[in-house]
């Protein structure tokens, strides 16, 4: 059966509340990335600091591609990287 259709929505997203000088300035610093204390990776590798998730992106890309797929079945999802020097 054929999905019905859904028109597209766009929503404005607040991101953080406001205070005086403008958006929020105050978060709560992460700790750990998957398990693994962010301490004992600035420790190993230095300041700054680059970490990407596997776990998260696996989980994205999971989420994203079953969206997808309940509109357009045949989806596929590709992406590319070009390294500077």
């Amino acid at each position: 059966m054929k999905p019905t259709y859904e028109r597209p929505v766009i929503q404005k997203l607040n991101t953080g509340l406001l205070n005086k000088f403008g958006s929020r300035t105050e978060y709560t610093p992460v700790k750990q990335i998957d398990g693994v204390s962010v301490n004992n990776l600035m420790d190993q590798y230095g300041s700054p600091l680059f970490v990407i998730s596997e776990k998260t992106i696996r989980q994205t890309y999971q989420r994203a591609l079953k969206a997808f797929k309940m509109r357009y079945p045949k989806v596929q999802f590709a992406w590319s990287y070009k390294g500077g020097r």
